[in-house]
C-alpha cells in the first residue's frame, strides 16, 4: 500500500525534475508571488522606495512558521573565518542571501554586497530586522547604535572611534534607562510606520515590542539561549551579543559589524537605501526564494552569497524539505563564484565521531539526558564523559540505544578526546583578555563554504541523499 511518505516523495521527485529541466534550459520557473515583479530588463536599483521596500516585503514572504528557538543572537562562534576567502573569490557587488539574525550583519559589513535580502520561516526574525534597519537609521555612529539597542543612553557620549571592546565594557556597565526604552520604542514605530509608511498590524508592533523588550532586560548579555527567567548560568552558556561583535577571524582581526566604524557605516549605507530586505519564508517552501530569484533576474542582479548556517540539517529531516530547497535555487540568477557559507559539524577532530552526518558511533559513554520538542523531533541529547564533564550533542546526531552505551573507564577514552577537542573549540578570546572557555551549542558547528552551483548539480545528478554528503562537499578549514 502506498504510504503518505511515499505519495509526498513522489511529489517532490516530479518537482525536482520539472526545475531540472528548465534549469538545463536556461529558464527560471516563475511563481505567482513574483508575478506582479515580471518586468523587463533594467538595471540593478541603487536605492528601494518605500512602497517598493514593503512590496518587496510583503510579496515575497510566506505565511509564519515555526522554529525550536526564538534566536535573538547567533550562537555560532566561527562564522567570521570564512570572509577573507570569500572577499578574494566573490564578484564584487553582488547580492547576499541569508537567515537569522545579526550574523548577517558581519557579512554585509566584509562582503560589501549592492543588496541583501534575509530568510526566515519565523516572521518574529523579520520584525527583529525591521527593528534593527529602524536602529540603524537612528543611529549616525556605532555608540548611538549600542546606546539606543540596549537603552543605556551615556553610551551615545562615546567617541565613534571607541575600540569594540571598550564600547561594550561601557554598554555594559551603564545603567538601563526605562525612560530610553520606552523613548527609543515609540520611537522605532514612528519610522517604521510613519516616516516609512509600513502597514504593520498590531501583532507585528508586539513582536517587535517583545524582542525590543529582552534586549533592554538582558543587555550586551543577551544570547541565543536567552529566555524571559532563565537563571544566569543558563544564559551564560552560548556567547553573548557583546562577546560576538568583540571576537576575531583566525588571523585575530576583528570583522564584527560593530568592530570599528567603517563596517557599521557599510550596513547602515544599505540600510538607509532600503536594501537590506527581510522576508519571512521556509527555505523548501513554495515561493519565497523563487520570487526573490525571479526579482532578481529581472533586474541583472547576481546572488554571489547565500549564509544558510545549518539549515540545511533541518531539511534533511523530509528528503521531500531538502529537494524543495534545492529546486527552489535554480530560480536564483547565479555565477561561477555564488558561495554558500554553512555552519556543519566540526571534521578532522575526534568530537566529529558523534556529530551528526558523520560515520562514527558513540563509544565510552553514557546517555544522560534526551530532550524533545512539541513534535517528537529530538533537540539536544547529553553524555557524560570519562571524567564525568556533561557534553552537549547536537539535535540530529545519530540515533543509539542509550541503555547499550557502556560507561567509559579509560582517561584515552574516544569521548574524553572528544571533550577535549569541543574544549578547544569552545575557547574564546577578545584581544587583550585571557582565554576562557564557554560550553555552547554553537562551538559544535565550523563555519564552511561550498559552491552553489556544484551543489544544485549534485542535487540534479541524485548524489545529495542525505546530510553527510552536504557536510562532505564543505570545506570548513584553510582560512589562515
Amino acid at each position: 500500500m502506498t504510504t503518505r511518505t511515499t505519495i509526498r516523495r513522489s511529489r517532490a521527485s516530479a518537482f525536482a525534475y520539472g526545475a531540472l529541466a528548465v534549469f538545463m534550459m536556461g529558464v527560471r520557473p516563475a511563481s505567482p508571488a513574483a508575478a506582479s515583479f515580471r518586468v523587463a530588463q533594467e538595471p540593478p536599483p541603487d536605492s528601494l522606495t518605500d512602497s517598493e521596500f514593503w512590496k518587496f516585503f510583503t510579496t515575497m514572504s510566506e505565511p509564519d512558521g515555526y522554529f525550536l528557538s526564538e534566536n535573538f543572537v547567533s550562537n555560532e562562534v566561527s562564522f567570521q573565518e570564512v570572509i577573507p576567502s570569500l572577499q578574494k573569490t566573490l564578484t564584487p557587488q553582488g547580492v547576499y542571501l541569508g537567515v537569522g539574525p545579526e550574523q548577517n550583519f558581519t557579512y554585509i559589513a566584509n562582503i560589501a554586497p549592492r543588496m541583501a535580502v534575509i530568510f526566515d520561516i519565523r516572521r518574529q526574525n523579520a520584525m527583529q530586522h525591521l527593528m534593527y534597519k529602524a536602529l540603524f537609521e537612528m543611529s549616525a555612529t556605532r555608540p548611538e547604535f549600542v546606546a539606543n539597542l540596549f537603552s543605556r543612553p551615556s553610551v551615545a557620549n562615546l567617541p565613534p572611534s571607541t575600540p569594540v571592546k571598550a564600547l561594550f565594557d561601557s554598554a555594559e556597565a551603564a545603567v538601563p534607562d526605562d525612560s530610553a526604552y520606552k523613548a527609543n520604542f515609540a520611537a522605532i514605530v514612528q519610522r517604521l510606520m510613519v516616516k516609512h509608511g509600513f502597514v504593520l498590524p498590531a501583532t507585528d508592533i508586539e513582536s517587535i515590542e517583545h524582542v525590543f523588550g529582552v534586549f533592554f532586560a538582558a543587555g550586551p548579555e543577551v544570547n541565543y539561549g536567552y529566555r524571559s527567567g532563565n537563571p544566569a548560568f543558563v544564559r551564560s552558556t552560548y556567547p553573548s551579543f557583546s562577546m560576538l561583535q568583540a571576537a576575531t577571524n583566525a588571523d585575530s582581526v576583528e570583522m564584527a559589524f560593530l568592530a570599528n566604524e567603517e563596517t557599521y557605516q557599510t550596513v547602515r549605507r544599505l540600510q538607509l537605501r532600503n536594501l537590506i530586505v527581510p522576508v519571512v519564508g521556509d527555505f523548501g517552501g513554495p515561493s519565497a526564494i523563487r520570487s526573490v530569484g525571479n526579482w532578481l533576474a529581472a533586474r541583472q542582479m547576481t546572488v554571489v552569497a547565500f549564509y544558510v548556517s545549518n539549515v540545511e540539517q533541518y531539511l534533511f529531516r523530509d528528503r521531500g524539505a531538502s529537494d524543495r530547497f534545492y529546486a527552489n535555487l535554480t530560480a536564483l540568477p547565479l555565477d561561477s563564484t555564488s558561495s554558500f557559507i554553512r555552519s556543519v559539524p566540526g571534521m578532522g577532530s575526534p568530537m566529529s565521531t558523534f556529530l551528526p552526518g558523520t560515520s562514527g558511533n558513540v563509544q565510552g559513554g553514557v546517555v544522560i539526558t534526551v530532550a524533545k520538542d512539541s513534535m517528537g523531533f529530538r533537540l539536544f541529547r547529553t553524555y557524560r564523559d570519562s571524567s564525568g564533564v556533561q557534553v552537549v550533542v547536537d539535535s540530529t546526531a545519530r540515533p543509539t540505544n542509550k541503555d547499550s552505551l557502556p560507561r567509559d573507564t579509560t582517561i584515552g577514552g574516544i569521548l574524553q578526546a572528544a571533550r577535549d577537542s569541543i574544549r578547544r573549540a569552545n575557547s574564546w578570546q577578545v584581544i587583550g583578555t585571557p582565554v576562557t572557555t564557554i560550553v555552547r551549542g554553537g562551538g559544535l558547528l565550523a563555519s564552511g563554504t561550498a559552491s552553489m552551483k556544484k551543489t544544485i548539480e549534485r542535487f540534479f545528478a541524485g548524489d545529495l541523499k542525505s546530510y553527510d554528503v552536504i557536510i562532505g562537499m564543505t570545506k570548513v578549514s584553510g582560512w589562515r
